[in-house]
């Protein structure tokens, strides 16, 4: 089985299709996953993400389902409540540990974006980053500054985790500040452009 840190390149955040009566359109989603597949370049797809069912599945859902498809790992978000109140480093550290014990899989650290209260500071991103199976880190803060702190947080901490930015909205330039790819939505719908 591959791990995340073999994925240096771009990772398209799949869309779901549904059938006119809300059915998963099994045939269009394979049409979909087997094209993005085809690009050079293209390492892996993201299935359930946060654009998707993903809220109403409970964690240890979200770990067996992600374990039993046979997923090289899990995007580990953090829970809706930190955006509203907040948290503190130990307990990101513990829920990380909680979901590696549940399912044995990499996981990918997903950074929200800089102004949130489920925001991770430079420091905490350095201390993921040292956990041997925290593999990938999507980062999306969309503050520029912060972003360049850390990536360099996250490269003293442990080089050999790949980084990867989720930033849609300025792709490009995200980019240029050495990191290893792009986890992305737009991937699904440009992928070739993306990865030129």
């Amino acid at each position: 089985m591959p791990t995340i840190s073999n994925y240096r390149g771009i990772i398209p955040a799949i869309s779901c299709p549904f059938t006119a009566d809300h059915r998963i359109d099994e045939a269009a989603l394979r049409k979909l996953a087997s094209w993005l597949a085809g690009h050079e370049g293209v390492v892996a797809v993201m299935t359930n993400g946060h654009t998707g069912e993903v809220f109403s599945l409970t964690p240890t859902e979200h770990a067996r389902l992600a374990k039993a498809a046979g997923a090289a790992g899990i995007d580990v978000m953090p829970p809706h409540h930190w955006l509203r109140f907040g948290f503190q480093p130990s307990q990101a550290l513990a829920y990380f540990d909680a979901i590696w014990q549940a399912t044995g899989l990499d996981l990918i650290c997903h950074v929200y974006p800089a102004w949130t209260k489920a925001s991770y500071s430079s420091g905490l991103l350095a201390d993921l980053a040292r956990l041997p199976y925290v593999q990938a880190f999507k980062v999306g803060q969309r503050e520029m500054s912060k972003y360049a702190r850390d990536i360099k947080a996250i490269r003293d901490a442990d080089a050999s985790k790949s980084i990867l930015t989720c930033h849609d909205e300025y792709l490009l330039a995200s980019m240029v500040q050495g990191v290893d790819g792009a986890l992305v939505g737009f991937a699904s719908f440009i992928p070739q452009l993306i990865i030129e």
